[in-house]
């Protein structure tokens, strides 16, 4: 069961992630919005909210009609877990037995960084000679623009 300084707590975070009062509801829906969030059983949450066990079948459609409270309070009831996530997350990038765990385990974090995958670079062979016009004028133009960069810098 949630104690009453947790679930004012969750009252001060939907009131302030809702500036224009939608979560208008009665303390006990809170509640047993709060409870189904912690163990997810919709009947149980009910009756420890206080509700009458003869009406627990109301439950499912309650939390229906209250979806938003309970996205909110999923949400932070995830976010809570977030540091530990992040930290196991390290973890593996430094310590994992396995090479493509911890490469897995880095590339998430600079993923979840803002940095993008990196570019896939798909390298082929083709003769010259089938090759067309255009296609080997691109080419060397792309080679003349690197040696023109690297020109530049061995200049400098």
């Amino acid at each position: 069961m949630i104690d009453d300084k947790t679930q004012r707590k969750r009252v001060k975070l939907l009131q302030k992630h809702d500036p224009d009062g939608e979560y208008d509801v009665a303390e006990r829906m809170l509640s047993f919005v709060a409870q189904y969030v912690e163990h997810g059983d919709a009947k149980l949450a009910w009756v420890e909210a206080g509700y009458s066990e003869s009406t627990k079948h109301l439950a499912m459609s309650k939390l229906r009609d209250n979806w938003r409270i309970v996205e909110s309070m999923v949400k932070e009831r995830i976010g809570r877990h977030v540091p530990m996530a992040l930290s196991g997350i390290i973890e593996l990038a430094q310590t994992a037995k396995q090479e493509s765990i911890r490469l897995k385990a880095q590339q998430d974090i600079l993923f979840r960084a803002g940095y993008d995958k990196a570019m896939e670079m798909v390298v082929t062979d083709k003769d010259t000679k089938e090759m067309k016009d255009e296609e080997l004028q691109k080419e060397l133009l792309t080679l003349l623009g690197k040696n023109k960069i690297l020109d530049n810098e061995v200049k400098h």
